[in-house]
């Protein structure tokens, strides 16, 4: 399993605006729920790809950081644009 397919299984949090200060300041602006579920879950990934045990406090703060995180950099795309990609990259692999 990849780091970023790791990340993927946490992007699927619920979310919404709200002005309340969280833990982290970065963190202020948005209002996550980690399930128990996800949670345990972030524990074992942790645990399996560091080698270190988290406690469920560190383990809900890192997880909302990391479905932050992916809820600004990961942007999904057509299968029009997707295409478009993979063309490109042929014409550019083949120098041209």
């Amino acid at each position: 399993m990849t780091d970023f397919s790791i990340a993927r299984q946490f992007a699927r949090v619920r979310s919404s605006e709200t002005d309340s200060p969280q833990t982290d300041p970065g963190l202020r602006k948005t209002h996550m729920h980690l399930t128990d579920e996800q949670i345990t879950k972030f524990q074992q990934l942790y645990k399996k790809r560091f080698g270190v045990e988290i406690s469920r406090a560190r383990a809900h703060e890192e997880g909302i950081k990391l479905v932050r995180l992916m809820q600004l950099i990961y942007k999904p795309m057509t299968k029009a644009q997707y295409d478009h990609l993979q063309q490109r990259r042929k014409k550019d692999q083949k120098g041209g």
